[in-house]
């Protein structure tokens, strides 16, 4: 999140489950500061299902989610849909931030 300050990346993908700020937390962050910007979330599979993080995710403005071990076909299906409709968007969102 820090390093969001200066890099404005055309997507972000992030694992749910982090040390210090988890990815609920990052994504709420992110919707606040860059809700243009597609986030993919990732969650263990193994990690106990009682809540489905990754619908969580969606609900907070992710554009999808993953589980791990990853499927490489899976994941960049996803990450190419992400980066299409953030691309699709009009010039004052995405389109100003990639000609800079």
């Amino acid at each position: 999140l820090r390093a969001f300050e200066t890099v404005r990346p055309d997507l972000i993908l992030t694992d749910l489950f982090m040390p210090e700020l988890d990815g609920i937390g990052l994504i709420t962050a992110l919707q606040e500061i860059a809700p243009e910007i597609p986030v993919v979330a990732m969650a263990d599979r193994l990690k106990p299902r009682m809540v489905d993080y990754i619908e969580i995710a969606a609900k907070l403005g992710a554009f999808g989610g993953l589980y791990k071990p990853l499927d490489t076909a899976q994941l960049l299906d996803i990450l190419d849909r992400a980066l299409y409709a953030y691309r699709s968007l009009p010039p004052s969102g995405a389109t100003a931030l990639m000609d800079a």
